[in-house]
């Protein structure tokens, strides 16, 4: 007898076991591989402890469940059968980016930080859905075929609507990557995932761990207490980038995963000299390796007063109150042996003196002086000299360097408005051809040629289409897969129609249409269960009843918000000018006679301002300029 669950469920083989057994399986309704992860309970796990296992694996469902995004792993159902608690999930080939790690080594950096955008903007979305994940590690990041990383393993996510399973002074996670305040106990937040973010792009950037030690307790003391070590021949920008989301307090990490990405792109694009000098230095106060400076300290900065150094014995003392000598001024006007006195006899860095050797002065009585510290030799005050005298020719260099520093200036600012209009370029072009796509392909499904649909709306999501495109595009899709669909089901190729439903059902989970289509076809063919579920769904993603196929489809989308970001209304703006730079180029090559060459410009601005007014008039010229039948 084949191993079902749910009665659907066919277990194929077991690939992977740690809390959980992951196995290969196929979903009998659809026919397609999955993986199935079954919670796997030690027999001698009861009470209450065993109750809080099986609801941390169900949260883990209903987090990753409640999200939908290209760089999380997507969850198709999660329940229990005679014991047995699943998650059905998303298959996934490739790799883990631990097993990438173990073979590559260090990796370039643009690999590095194309992972961890990608990573970043799941991040993104799970933030704004109120998930923190909490368990950030190469482990649970995993690579497809293709390059595309997934976010997976939810299991100890936190979900913002529902009550937390950890008590305070709990700490759940993996040590190398968990943040301070994770490893406090403390209630935490999205800015928990940044940090272990840094950690993961630092050893993806260096090949190893930036937080070491020989046990649990080394390596939590050094994410309290140090910072990594500098990675060596990586762009300064990045690894200020690393410093900052490694900061020890929540506070002074990013704002956001998108500003963390936003960051991390420009400073692989911002040249090195243009930033400041803040390479990975050891830092004031940390026990680390590392010279001192002339204070015994780390740094360029003076130690605070709680840090006492005597220069005569090179001793630190630190940190607490300071000894109780050198006192202040005694009464009696004897003054401590490093204090400057006007007079004779200098005495020689590093002596210490004793009443034996200066016969005749003593410590005040009631001072508390040790009588090695009583009392020095005055010696004279040596006026200051000024720290710099130029000659003529050393006049004429410094005026030369500043000359060369201005001129290097005016270059490098010239490198970066070449390099920001080669950008905005690549950005206009990448609009120009999505644009121009999703119009051929509201053209073809509007003619009824439905396979030129599809194909124009897939190379259109490849091209790696705005937010504010995405979730139109996708739904233009599925409506393209369903029209499809019912042309084969008319010709009697049920087969075909079936599969051309579950592909949009693949692209848009929340087609009513789809569901609605495959529950009569499985209806039809015996497959009662199937046909409930398929129309369940139908209802749950239309409740107020039946929709319609649109005869026309909508390639617009509404524009980005900026919130409290300026950067996004900046490029909304950047891209409504360019867009309307685009069709009044349309208007010119029509009033010439070029009624090909304007429909191209058309189609073109109205995929780059989606959603405003410059799109709604291109498409009014398109269906204007349309030859008569």
């Amino acid at each position: 007898m084949p191993d079902l669950i749910k009665g659907k469920y066919q277990i194929v083989r077991e690939i992977a076991r740690s809390n959980d057994i992951v196995y290969e399986a196929i979903d009998t309704t659809f026919g397609r591989k999955i993986a199935v992860k079954e919670l796997n309970i030690a027999p001698t796990l009861t009470g209450q402890a065993r109750r809080d296992r099986i609801e941390r694996f169900n949260r883990e469902a209903r987090a990753a469940g409640k999200l939908s995004h290209p760089n999380i792993v997507s969850v198709f159902d999660f329940g229990e059968e005679n014991g047995r608690y699943f998650i059905a999930m998303e298959f996934l080939e490739g790799q883990s980016l631990r097993d990438a790690l173990q073979v590559r080594g260090a990796f370039p950096v643009s690999d590095a930080i194309q992972i961890t955008c990608q990573l970043l903007d799941a991040l993104t979305y799970a933030h704004s859905q109120g998930v923190v994940h909490r368990d950030i590690k190469p482990d649970n990041i995993h690579i497809l075929p293709g390059g595309q990383a997934k976010l997976t393993d939810f299991g100890i996510a936190r979900l913002g609507e529902e009550p937390a399973l950890t008590s305070d002074g709990q700490v759940f996670g993996t040590p190398s990557y968990m943040s301070p305040e994770q490893i406090e106990g403390k209630v935490i937040d999205f800015r928990s995932d940044l940090f272990s973010t840094g950690v993961l792009l630092y050893e993806l950037l260096a090949g190893r761990k930036p937080f070491t030690g020989d046990s649990v307790i080394a390596i939590t003391y050094t994410i309290m207490n140090a910072e990594p070590p500098p990675i060596n021949g990586i762009p300064q920008g990045v690894e200020q980038v690393i410093r900052r989301a490694l900061a020890k307090q929540p506070a002074r990490r990013h704002a956001s995963a998108e500003q963390m990405k936003y960051d991390l792109k420009a400073a692989e694009s911002t040249p090195a000299i243009f930033l400041q000098n803040q390479s990975m230095q050891p830092m004031p106060g940390l026990n680390n390796t590392g010279s001192q400076n002339a204070y015994g300290y780390y740094g360029n900065t003076p130690p605070p007063p709680s840090m006492v150094i005597y220069p005569q014995q090179n001793t630190q003392y630190s940190p607490g109150p300071a000894p109780a000598y050198p006192p202040a001024q005694p009464q009696g006007g004897a003054l401590p042996w490093a204090w400057n006195n006007s007079g004779s006899a200098p005495q020689a860095p590093g002596t210490v003196y004793t009443n034996s050797q200066l016969p005749g002065v003593q410590a005040p009585q009631g001072s508390g002086i040790p009588p090695q510290y009583a009392a020095a030799p005055p010696y004279p005050v040596v006026p200051p000299k000024p720290l710099i005298t130029l000659s003529p020719a050393g006049r004429s260099l410094l005026i030369a360097f500043g000359a060369a520093i201005a001129l290097g200036t005016v270059i490098g600012l010239s490198v970066i408005a070449v390099q920001s209009s080669y950008e905005k370029f690549q950005q206009t072009v990448k609009q120009d051809a999505g644009g121009r796509l999703m119009s051929q392909g509201a053209e073809a499904y509007a003619k009824g040629d439905y396979n030129t649909a599809i194909d124009r709306f897939q190379a259109a999501w490849k091209g790696n289409p705005t937010p504010g495109q995405q979730n139109n595009l996708k739904q233009n899709l599925a409506y393209s897969y369903v029209q499809r669909g019912n042309a084969e089901k008319l010709e009697g190729n049920l087969a075909k129609a079936r599969a051309d439903y579950e592909a949009a059902l693949n692209v848009w989970p929340d087609c009513a249409l789809a569901h609605q289509e495959l529950a009569k076809i499985m209806a039809a063919a015996g497959e009662t269960r199937g046909a409930q579920e398929h129309s369940s769904a139908a209802k749950q993603a239309s409740p107020g009843g039946t929709v319609e196929l649109p005869g026309k489809l909508d390639i617009s989308a509404p524009p980005p918000t900026a919130g409290t970001n300026g950067n996004a209304t900046r490029e909304l703006e950047a891209q409504q000018i360019q867009a309307q730079q685009v069709l009044q180029e349309g208007d010119r090559l029509r009033d010439q006679g070029d009624i090909d060459g304007a429909r191209d410009k058309w189609r073109t601005a109205a995929g780059m301002a989606p959603g405003t007014d410059i799109s709604s008039a291109a498409q009014e010229r398109l269906q204007q300029s349309e030859p008569s039948p």
